[in-house]
């Protein structure tokens, strides 16, 4: 998925708007202007879209780590991982939303029973170790389906 895609999924499947994403960047210490965040949302076809930056994707997702389980006693910053991959994207994701084994389990179960856990943990690992595989979309997409905000969170 490309990182307006991934984007686009995120604020669908976590019902943030913009100045949720705004905030969120915030805590990065970067600030958007809502018509560049919104031409990030916009169709590839459309005249007002731009592409999301591979290092402006890091910092999101960063943040979002940061939004949603604080910062780290420690002040080391690390650095960005860029290119975004599927993989990465899913890292953190899972680091963010604090999600074990089961949890990711659970979502798979609902969406795709046939996919097991010892397929899908290949996806977690170092590239370059022997047993990494490429994050296809369709997983990477369920996963940010499954992850559903809290009450408050909502707008």
């Amino acid at each position: 998925m490309n990182n307006n895609e991934v984007l686009t999924n995120l604020r669908e499947h976590l019902k943030f708007d913009d100045h949720k994403f705004i905030e969120i960047l915030a805590l990065a210490d970067v600030k958007v202007s809502s018509d560049e965040l919104a031409s990030w949302f916009k169709a590839k076809t459309e005249t007002e879209y731009a592409d999301l930056s591979d290092k402006m994707m890091a910092i999101f997702l960063d943040a979002l780590i940061l939004y949603k389980r604080g910062k780290e006693s420690t002040n080391v910053a690390r650095p960005l991982e860029t290119p975004i991959t599927n993989n990465i994207v899913l890292k953190k994701l899972r680091v963010a939303f604090a999600l074990e084994e089961s949890d990711i389990a659970d979502i798979m179960q609902k969406a795709d029973p046939t996919i097991a856990p010892k397929a899908w943990s290949t996806y977690f690992r170092k590239q370059g170790h022997k047993n990494y595989r490429v994050c296809p979309d369709p997983f990477l997409e369920a996963i940010m389906k499954g992850l559903t905000p809290s009450k408050n969170e909502c707008q």
